[in-house]
């Protein structure tokens, strides 16, 4: 676990995907105002991983962030029943949960996070939290951040969708967003406000970045 802001950290695995696919994957953690942790997009919780975060703090909320993230959430929730989780409206029916879980809406915590929906793509659901005090923005599939890919496959792949190398957004979403100019506006609000680092799901964590780098990225995607 390293410490990219202050107050916010990340630990980061790795899948293998059929085909020899890699593709790296982060979960953000997040000291909130009254001392307690956040942690967005769980991955696996390794011993190594759980022990780490105790030493931290105690867990008050988990997130699953959209509509895919969610594969950790139950098994994470188990190493800290104490933390509350929260989910991305949608994936109740997805996953068949029951009320456990509450959804995600703009009205969280706020005293330490502005919470955006981005719209026009309700099949991914991606939700984006900007924490004032760290000055950091974290997404999860919206953006991307390859800079440097160890598989040829992975490599091949990622260039096929546009999703490297660099700050990007993948072509993938195509087949998810139902309105592209909805889909475009919204993201340019949720990128709206003071920041300079950009945390993502998946490739490097981008220091020194801002809301006019990310504008150029989403015109350059939807012109």
């Amino acid at each position: 676990m390293r410490e990219v802001a202050n107050g916010v950290w990340v630990e980061e695995d790795e899948m293998w995907l059929p085909g020899r696919i890699w593709f790296p994957i982060r979960a953000t953690i997040v000291r909130l105002k009254d001392g307690s942790l956040w942690v967005h997009s769980p991955i696996q919780p390794k011993p190594e991983w759980v022990a780490a975060m105790k030493e931290l703090g105690e867990v008050k909320a988990i997130v699953a962030p959209n509509l895919f993230h969610h594969l950790h959430v139950e098994s994470f929730h188990a190493a800290f029943p104490a933390a509350k989780v929260y989910i991305a409206p949608g994936l109740r029916a997805k996953k068949g949960w029951d009320d456990t879980y509450s959804d995600l809406n703009g009205h969280l915590w706020p005293e330490d996070f502005e919470i955006r929906e981005v719209q026009g793509c309700e099949k991914l659901g991606e939700w984006v939290f900007l924490h004032g005090s760290s000055q950091s923005l974290i997404v999860t599939d919206v953006f991307f951040n390859f800079e440097t890919v160890p598989s040829f496959l992975t490599r091949l792949l990622l260039r096929l969708f546009q999703a490297a190398p660099g700050l990007r957004i993948s072509k993938f979403l195509n087949r998810y967003i139902a309105d592209k100019g909805l889909f475009k506006a919204s993201l340019e609000q949720a990128v709206e406000g003071e920041y300079k680092t950009l945390i993502m799901a998946h490739g490097s964590v981008l220091q020194g970045t801002n809301k006019e780098d990310l504008r150029k990225v989403i015109r350059a995607r939807f012109p």
